[in-house]
């Protein structure tokens, strides 16, 4: 809950009261909107590769590839 729950209040707030706020300043919805929408995930990445390196203690034998299930994407994807 933790790591959804604070970027998802984020979101909120900068949705409903954010983009408002920043409109009445006079800048425009196109660029605030996807600023607020990556705002709240762009602390996550971190966050993962931290947790990732936490795991990886435990489990000798686990690569980042393999965690974040980075593989090719194929035809049928």
């Amino acid at each position: 809950m933790f790591l959804f729950g604070i970027p998802g209040l984020v979101l909120y707030l900068g949705l409903y009261y954010g983009i408002p706020i920043f409109q009445r300043i006079g800048l425009p919805e196109l660029f605030l909107f996807p600023f607020f929408l990556w705002l709240p995930i762009i602390p996550l990445l971190p966050i993962s590769i931290i947790l990732f390196k936490r795991e990886k203690i435990e489990q000798l034998n686990l690569s980042l590839k393999k965690r974040f299930r980075l593989d090719r994407v194929t035809k049928r994807d």
